[in-house]
């Protein structure tokens, strides 16, 4: 009877490859936030046209016979171009094998944005018809433009590496001040064309300029000392003509005509286009941040594959551990030591590195986590209470200053409030 073959025995697995794997999955990583970067950019470039084709609409909707409404068809077909310009940066992202980590939110996002933007063609089409929803519009532009902007959230929160998260929150809260912006130009140009602001209308828009406010302060925050000069040297300054004519429309008293219209959004644009600038800076920032990242990954990965390099194909090195701290936690084995010296500084190299980007991201979400908590509680103060955004977060910075507290700590008490009701209601049932 003739026996099998023997099998195989399996090779033998060594410390060093596993070091080496570690820093080709940070590098994995690191080429997925790449494209992920692109990506932010190409968004960046969609909202802004979507912006400009909201407020377009705005005007078309409020007064057919004003001459800025003949810009809308150029603001749809640069829509168009930057809509075609997302797809290839969507194509490059891992889908099948995405090694960053978990981006299953953030894929959700990109298919929520894509759903939402098949529904333009609709809407364009119906606001050709005389008795068009100017309401409906504006929403449906808002849905998308928010959708995308949560594209870029979810990037942020997702990110693995410290500088490049800053950089992604950095971004986001200067494009989310910009949409707030891009609001206000709209309900403006709206008000200005139909020679009217309802005390709805005029609510709304000191929502949006206290919303702006806040979105900045975050941006000054995380942006770097490059992106904060050029705030602070374009839309930063402020513009004399603008403010007069913001206080017009607050007042709700508007004067006639369509100069009004016209000088409205040609100033609003202005500013929305510097806000674009100071964008581009930061996107510009952001993909310099991940190619260094990736090139100083792929540099540290060739440095490592020289040191951890056997002097012989037979050489084996054994790793025993021994009590103590993480540099002391591995020893050379005795037939070993040169490259058991190099294996251990490699180890401790990585571990120090993978710990400071740890630390560091801990920092950057705590941030994003409370962020997102104070946002729920405005939530939940804005459904029981009936108030707007703005009046939510004053609320709730009232009540910190009352009981002279954090204001994330009074958001906790009142989700904590929250989960309590919402027991108490499960039993009852």
């Amino acid at each position: 009877m003739t026996l099998p073959p023997a099998p195989h025995p399996p090779a033998r697995l060594r410390a060093q490859d596993f070091i080496l794997a570690s820093k080709q999955s940070e590098i994995a990583g690191l080429h997925q936030l790449l494209h992920t970067g692109e990506l932010v950019t190409a968004v960046s470039a969609l909202v802004h046209c979507l912006q400009r084709e909201r407020g377009l609409s705005n005007i078309l909707l409020s007064n057919r016979a004003s001459p800025s409404a003949r810009q809308l068809p150029q603001a749809i077909q640069d829509t168009e171009t930057a809509l075609a310009a997302l797809h290839l940066p969507l194509a490059r992202l891992d889908r099948a094998h995405p090694q960053a980590g978990n981006l299953s939110r953030l894929f959700n996002r990109v298919a929520g944005a894509l759903y939402a933007l098949e529904a333009l063609p609709a809407q364009r089409e119906a606001n050709r018809a005389p008795t068009a929803s100017r309401t409906a519009s504006m929403n449906c532009y808002s849905d998308i433009i928010a959708r995308l902007l949560g594209v870029v959230f979810e990037a942020a929160d997702g990110c693995g590496d410290p500088a490049i998260s800053r950089a992604l929150i950095a971004m986001f809260s200067v494009m989310q001040g910009k949409e707030l912006a891009g609001q206000e130009r709209a309900i403006g140009a709206a008000g200005f064309a139909a020679g009217e602001m309802d005390a709805a209308a005029q609510q709304q828009q000191l929502d949006l300029i206290d919303g702006q406010e806040r979105c900045i302060q975050t941006f000054l925050t995380f942006a770097d000392p490059a992106s904060q000069a050029a705030w602070q040297a374009g839309p930063g300054q402020g513009n004399p003509a603008f403010e007069r004519l913001r206080r017009i429309l607050c007042a709700g008293r508007l004067p006639p005509g369509d100069d009004q219209v016209q000088a409205w959004f040609d100033i609003t644009t202005a500013r929305i286009d510097a806000m674009k600038s100071v964008e581009d800076q930061l996107a510009a920032a952001l993909n310099a941040c991940c190619r260094a990242a990736l090139a100083g990954a792929q540099q540290a990965l060739e440095s490592q594959q020289l040191s951890l390099a056997p002097p012989d194909a037979g050489y084996t090195v054994l790793l025993a551990a021994t009590p103590g701290g993480e540099a002391a936690r591995y020893s050379a084995g005795e037939l070993g030591a040169p490259l058991g010296r190099a294996i251990l500084d490699v180890i401790q190299q990585q571990a120090q590195h993978l710990q400071q980007l740890s630390a560091e991201l801990a920092t950057l979400r705590a941030s994003l986590s409370e962020r997102q908590q104070i946002e729920r509680a405005k939530a939940l103060l804005m459904q029981h209470r009936g108030l707007s955004e703005p009046e939510a977060h004053k609320a709730l910075r009232s009540l910190a200053m009352a009981q002279n507290k954090k204001l994330i700590e009074i958001a906790h008490a009142l989700l904590a409030v929250e989960t309590v009701l919402a027991a108490k209601e499960d039993v009852a049932r």
